[in-house]
């Protein structure tokens, strides 16, 4: 798998940051700041690793959102990003079909291993170089009618 199937879903950027870290400087990842647009990044991929960020307002919405996502989706394999006052519903999180739940942006060197595992696993993405591109100007989404 290539680094831009690599998907990080949050709302500040601080674990992006330590996931970027991890992956080296040669790497690359898709952040998004709102479900329908990590849903959307998902769709233009044949497989993905995804990071979603879980906070106590948000922690039944990303259950069910990652329950039907990884009942509906293959090759998407989710780490959750989890607040610490959430520790006491991490298996929770993970039968919703979280492969890994973090509770700090410095566990990230924890799961490296993990993580090349799914990464070598992952085939690469189905759209182009050129297409991935043009998705993240900001003109080809006002284009949309986003």
């Amino acid at each position: 798998m290539n680094e831009s199937n690599v998907v990080v879903c949050e709302k500040t950027g601080r674990w992006a940051a330590a996931i970027r870290r991890m992956l080296g400087p040669a790497s690359s990842l898709c952040e998004t700041r709102s479900w329908p647009a990590c849903l959307q990044e998902l769709r233009a991929r044949t497989a993905a690793l995804v990071a979603i960020e879980v906070l106590p307002e948000n922690a039944e919405a990303v259950s069910r959102r990652l329950a039907e996502l990884t009942k509906h989706t293959r090759h998407v394999y989710a780490i959750l990003l989890a607040d610490r006052s959430l520790q006491n519903v991490e298996w929770l999180l993970r039968e919703a079909g979280a492969v890994h739940v973090l509770f700090s942006p410095r566990e990230i060197i924890r799961v490296r291993p993990m993580w090349e595992r799914l990464r070598a696993q992952i085939p690469p993405s189905r759209t182009t170089f050129r297409e991935q591109v043009w998705s993240r100007l900001p003109w080809a989404r006002l284009a949309g009618g986003e």
